[in-house]
């Protein structure tokens, strides 16, 4: 008995290493099917991430494993979008990067921006953060007001902040907005963040939004 105890216990780890890695990241292979690119999965959601659904979203996985998300501006609700005379849609040329279209505002005076998104995505038991990344153009105008970031949590309590975009803070560079923080739990159930001023009338323009990043909080964050 004691014989063959230490033989299986000589087998586990092995057994352990043929794991296929694809089962080590959480939902892998539910989350690659909408892959732009179908080669080199593994070694790109590691090093550079994965664009998904004809980069509208970015995944890739951080050094302990866990599942992150860019979802780009194509893949946010924006209010009135698709009208050119309020938003226009560029490319942002980033050296190391893959072109991605990002949503720049002309002017309006309700801004409006939102997702809501299946925590089936996200590695369980993890603590998340969800980050704006935005800039500003030479030409803004009109944030004197505040605007209000809204995070729904899965257990659907609401964390609510206001802040001043502040264009001289903003321009020349991406700078990320932080919306609030969650845990993923048994990643069932779903998160909703949102950006808006839908209440001062004050007509603003000049905001460039890349999109929002999902992933694990990072050690200092606030």
């Amino acid at each position: 008995m004691g014989c063959c105890l230490s033989i299986l216990s000589l087998l586990r780890p092995v057994e352990a290493e043929e794991l296929p890695e694809e089962e080590q990241y959480h939902n892998f292979k539910d989350i690659v099917k909408d892959a732009d690119d179908k080669s080199d999965l593994l070694q790109r959601v590691r090093s550079g991430g994965i664009y998904l659904d004809n980069k509208r979203m970015k995944y890739w996985v951080d050094e302990s494993g866990s599942n992150c998300f860019m979802f780009f501006a194509r893949s946010l609700s924006i209010t009135w979008d698709a009208d050119e005379q309020y938003w226009n849609w560029i490319p942002s040329n980033e050296s190391g990067e893959e072109d991605v279209e990002v949503a720049c505002l002309k002017d309006v005076c309700w801004l409006e921006v939102q997702r809501g998104f299946d925590l089936s995505l996200l590695s369980p038991n993890v603590n998340y953060e969800v980050v704006f990344i935005l800039t500003m153009k030479d030409f803004s105008h009109g944030w004197h007001n505040i605007v209000t970031l809204v995070l729904q949590r899965p257990d659907n309590t609401r964390h609510e902040q206001k802040l001043n975009l502040n264009p001289e803070k903003l321009k020349g560079h991406w700078e990320e907005v932080r919306v609030g923080e969650f845990n993923s739990g048994n990643s069932t159930g779903s998160v909703r963040f949102a950006l808006f001023d839908t209440e001062s009338e004050q007509w603003k323009g000049g905001l460039v939004i890349k999109g929002v990043v999902v992933r694990p909080v990072r050690t200092g964050s606030a």
